[in-house]
């Protein structure tokens, strides 16, 4: 093999160390954003669905509540937390992604319709009152305890995910380092041997030629430590030397 195709092999074998080291610093990067984006994808849309449904829902309580107690409560202040309420109950009936979050989900639709059927049936006075304290409170607290049994176990699962993508983080981390180090130290051996290699190469040419040089009865007064200046020459003077000399027939 010729010197310039050890010359452009090397340098390709340094492009791949270097093309290698930013593919994996990029796969990883890609896979830390990854971890992170699980993270806040399912839990946290949950987690505002249940906030949402919880302000909602005490809305709707507070109207019952003015209702019961005769004090003119505006109807359509209940109707929009009604709907807001229940367009968030909808999206997070299709969002359910962490264990017993199903088990929620239903319990907390079963008991908002129990709700909503109680709501329509009571009325402002003595009876409201009682019905309020009888049924609608105590399915209140139900509603409300699933609501943030949602909010507990979505916000549990984002704590966990975030745990496990720090530790990928890191974990990541100690292999790019360990990947970086190991590609490093294959680049400085080649910077080591290279230049060893063409400079004995030199050396040992430079050597023959002085020894050829003498061979031939020539006197070389250069003084150059530099093996081409040595080589160079060389030629030169074994030039001059044949010139000097007839050409053999």
């Amino acid at each position: 093999m010729t010197l310039e195709k050890k010359i452009n092999w090397g340098l390709g074998f340094l492009f791949v160390i270097i093309f290698g080291l930013v593919f994996f610093c990029s796969f990883y990067v890609r896979e830390i954003a990854a971890d992170s984006d699980n993270v806040l994808k399912d839990n946290y849309v949950s987690v505002v669905y249940a906030k949402s449904m919880a302000s909602a829902f005490d809305a709707m309580h507070a109207s019952v509540l003015a209702k019961v107690q005769n004090r003119n409560p505006d109807r359509a202040v209940f109707e929009r937390a009604r709907a807001e309420f229940e367009r968030n109950l909808s999206l997070e009936q299709k969002n359910i992604t962490e264990i017993n979050e199903k088990e929620y989900v239903e319990s907390l639709t079963a008991d908002y319709g129990v709700f909503t059927r109680i709501t329509g049936q009571i009325a402002p006075g003595p009876a409201g009152e009682s019905m309020y304290a009888t049924q609608l409170a105590p399915m209140y607290d139900k509603v409300r305890k699933s609501i943030d049994n949602i909010f507990e176990v979505n916000m549990q699962a984002m704590l966990r995910k975030n745990k496990h993508a720090e530790e990928s983080a890191t974990s990541m981390s100690h292999y790019m380092g360990g990947m970086g180090i190991l590609l490093l130290l294959l680049a400085l051996g080649y910077f080591w041997y290279f230049p060893f290699y063409v400079s004995n190469s030199l050396s040992y040419l430079a050597g023959r030629m002085k020894e050829l040089v003498g061979d031939a009865g020539v006197e070389s007064h250069s003084k150059s430590d530099d093996e081409l200046d040595v080589i160079m020459n060389s030629i030169d003077l074994l030039r001059a030397r044949w010139n000097l000399t007839e050409r053999p027939k």
